[in-house]
């Protein structure tokens, strides 16, 4: 599945060429939003509406490939996001990434997705302190510190509370903060986004934000 994300990029472009129309593109691969660098999508396995997703469009294996100039930029789209989210389902979100330096090294907690992608969930986990112990995360200092860690796998992770922690633990199982979150929710064995895609999740998020960013941008 690591040709979704790149997909994504793809028909995107064809809808900018006239190549193409929004009903040739799958429901999950509808643009949200856009910046220079980012786009902004639903994701496919929404355990719970809201749930969206920053892709880059510059094909990168990990946000920590970024130089600090677009680090800056995806951490002000992820406060502009927050915002919207926080205004919509009355929660700021938290924010996660399974990294991985290359699809030839071993990924911490592999999501099968060699395309940086960061996933923005309105929900507070109530577990976190437990997480961040299990993994072996450690806190850093904001986003802009994952640059560090360029050349490894890693789990980021940015709480409710916006500290960020992130950890290479090769141990961890694959989608680990999306096992965590389905486990906290009560949907233990639907973390796996191949098999529950959560479709209509993925329609209540495009109405949501899109309705929300209307306001703010028109």
């Amino acid at each position: 599945m690591d040709f979704k994300v790149c997909g994504i990029i793809e028909s995107d472009k064809k809808l900018k060429n006239k190549q193409s129309c929004v009903t040739d593109i799958p429901i999950y691969d509808t643009k949200i939003y856009e910046t220079d660098d980012f786009l902004v999508v639903p994701v496919l396995g929404s355990i719970i509406e809201g749930y969206i997703m920053i892709i880059t469009k510059k094909h990168i294996n990990s946000m920590a490939e970024l130089e600090s100039k677009r680090l800056k930029e995806l951490n002000s789209l992820i406060e502009f996001l927050g915002n919207i989210c926080q205004k919509i389902y009355g929660i700021y979100p938290t924010v996660f990434e399974h990294g991985s330096a290359s699809p030839e090294v071993k990924m911490v907690s592999q999501s099968s997705i060699y395309h940086a992608h960061m996933h923005i969930v309105p929900f507070e986990f109530c577990n976190i302190n437990e997480i961040v112990k299990e993994s072996g995360m450690k806190q850093i200092e904001g986003i802009n510190a994952i640059h560090d860690y360029r050349k490894m796998s890693y789990v980021y992770c940015r709480d409710h509370n916006k500290l960020s922690y992130i950890t290479t633990n090769e141990n961890l199982p694959s989608q680990y903060m999306r096992r965590k979150l389905a486990i906290e929710i009560g949907k233990h064995n639907e973390w796996n986004w191949r098999e529950y895609p959560f479709i209509e999740h993925v329609y209540g998020t495009i109405n949501a934000y899109i309705r929300e960013l209307k306001k703010i941008l028109l």
